[in-house]
């Protein structure tokens, strides 16, 4: 089993590609990749377990929030 579930593999994914990401352009990428709801809720709790799962963290860089892939989530990505 899979440690984690569709969206998160998306996010992480996403994150990898960008090196740094927020949160808007996050949900954008999965709005404009076949998911049509308000996914503010989902990006929230997604990106909560990345975190604990220490894949991704989040980076301040001029005061606005955004995720950056870690190491663990680098090698989590390469068994994906």
């Amino acid at each position: 089993m899979s440690l984690l579930n569709p969206i998160e593999a998306k996010i992480l994914k996403k994150v990898a590609e960008n090196q740094l990401i927020t949160k808007s352009e996050i949900q954008k990428y999965l709005q404009n990749n076949g998911s049509s709801r308000d996914l503010s809720s989902v990006i929230d709790s997604a990106t909560d377990n990345l975190m604990k799962k220490q894949f991704i963290a989040i980076v301040r860089p001029l005061g606005s929030t955004c995720y950056a892939i870690t190491q663990k989530g680098t090698k989590m990505l390469d068994e994906l």
